[in-house]
């Protein structure tokens, strides 16, 4: 099944990544979101996360009309790869997360 297979894809340019991770950042230092660990929700992995609709610039920048169209290039490439109809397709959570290793050797 075609649903059983990883697919790795470019979505953004360095430019566009880096204008995220921008915006992203300051978002989290604004209302100090990746200062509170869900350590009951994200148990597995060090991280913090925030809802693309809270940050009003990452959301305006990725999903508005002026926007770079983040949702187009991903119901795209989903679309391709499993053969589903890209416009039945919608985001139900879309988030930014910053990972943060352990710090240990086994790393």
């Amino acid at each position: 099944s075609p649903l059983h297979r990883i697919h790795v894809r470019p979505l953004l340019t360095e430019d566009e990544a880096a204008e995220v991770l921008g915006l992203a950042r300051r978002h989290a230092a604004d209302t100090r979101c990746w200062d509170r660990p869900d350590e009951g929700r994200h148990a597995s992995y060090r991280t913090v996360d925030f809802a693309v609709e809270d940050a009003p610039d990452v959301s305006e920048y990725l999903l508005g009309p002026d926007g770079i169209g983040l949702d187009g290039r991903v119901f795209g490439e989903l679309s391709g790869a499993y053969g589903v109809d890209a416009a039945d397709m919608e985001f139900l959570d879309l988030f930014v997360a910053s990972y943060e290793g352990k710090g240990g050797a086994d790393d």
